[in-house]
């Protein structure tokens, strides 16, 4: 803003008009500079340390609000996370229930006996290797 520019708004504000008048004298506008000087000063010393202290804490109220309510919706997200976990395990159960599958429990007990079985398979191999190789062995051999 040019200096012309400052004079026309202040001469806006003093209520003058151009014309016979012209610009602000001198008188004027020192006064002009001292009015906002003082109005500067009445604003400043109404700004004291407490108000301050008071804007931090009217900024913090919204702050503190916030966390608490960011810390309430977390806990409510995990909330629905578990019944959903819990609501998704119990339809998987009943689902399950409906179709022919075996348990844990028969799983582990076919493999014990598949075990089993597979160790008498290879005991039996064992004897019929030493029963072959017995009978065609000649008899000076056994």
């Amino acid at each position: 803003m040019s200096a012309t520019d400052t004079v026309e708004s202040l001469k806006g504000a003093e209520g003058l008009q151009d014309g016979a008048q012209g610009a602000l004298s001198l008188e004027e506008l020192r006064a002009s500079v001292h009015r906002l000087q003082a109005l500067a000063e009445r604003v400043a010393s109404r700004v004291s340390a407490g108000s301050i202290a008071e804007i931090g804490q009217a900024w913090g109220y919204p702050r503190q609000r916030s966390a608490r309510m960011l810390r309430r919706l977390e806990r409510w997200r995990a909330g629905i996370m578990s019944s959903v976990q819990e609501r998704a395990t119990r339809l998987a159960e009943t689902l399950l229930g409906y179709l022919p599958l075996a348990s844990r429990e028969e799983v582990a007990e076919l493999r014990q006996r598949l075990a089993e079985l597979e160790h008498r398979l290879v005991r039996r191999r064992a004897r019929q290797r030493v029963r072959r190789d017995t009978i065609g062995a000649t008899p000076e051999d056994r």
